[in-house]
């Protein structure tokens, strides 16, 4: 009864929580094409790491997500969104930029790291650990800006989504690094509680992030 209440007190709002790497950038044309669809309804977004997210859809604090998964949870509903690869990146007067090498190579070089809970971080420590390798972090950053920021003032290397630095790598801000043994890629699911009673508003919600492309994850179809 509770829950039924608390879904009926919330039908005219719909409370989306994204992951950091989506909510940059990625969660605006869905929101944009929701809200002409729905111009009456109220739209709540909430942004953070994965993890914090996966803890607000389970307490009922959000209706659903788009969040990065690292083992599924028993109590959630998994739908696949958006394939992504993970490149690394440094500035382009590094003297790896450009160039395919070994994960050892990185053992010395400064480590721009994601916060505790990132998903993406434990991604690239994964990587380190597989090669016995401590790496050297010299800075931890909540944002995605705040990371480019530092890449793009030379103060080290960083694991970030392909959609995210297109703008940056086309002006030469930053540059690739190829990682001679890896392929970093992830996937991103839509995500709700299986006991979540699911409005229409939400229903279409999920459709529109069904027309999201791994092509041209900017447009909505």
């Amino acid at each position: 009864m509770n829950l039924k209440m608390r879904n009926l007190s919330y039908q005219g709002l719909v409370r989306i929580g994204v992951c950091t790497t989506i909510g940059h950038k990625l969660i605006y044309p869905i929101l944009e094409k929701f809200q002409n669809l729905y111009p009456s309804v109220n739209i709540q977004v909430e942004i953070g790491n994965s993890s914090y997210i996966e803890q607000k859809i389970l307490s009922y604090d959000l209706d659903i997500a788009i969040i990065q998964m690292e083992s599924p949870c028993s109590e959630l509903t998994y739908i696949d969104f958006l394939d992504d690869k993970l490149i690394l990146v440094c500035h382009p007067e590094n003297p790896i930029a450009e160039q395919t090498i070994k994960i050892n190579q990185l053992s010395s070089e400064p480590i721009i790291a994601r916060e505790p809970g990132s998903r993406t971080q434990k991604m690239l420590q994964d990587i380190f650990d597989e090669s016995h390798i401590i790496p050297n972090v010299t800075w931890i950053c909540k944002s995605i800006d705040s990371i480019k920021e530092a890449v793009i003032h030379n103060k080290g290397i960083a694991l970030l989504s392909q959609y995210l630095i297109q703008d940056e790598l086309k002006n030469r801000k930053i540059a690739k690094i190829n990682l001679e043994e890896y392929n970093v890629t992830r996937k991103f699911y839509i995500s709700y509680h299986k006991n979540k009673h699911l409005t229409e508003y939400i229903h279409n919600f999920i459709m529109l992030c069904s027309t999201i492309t791994d092509e041209n994850p900017l447009k909505v179809r």
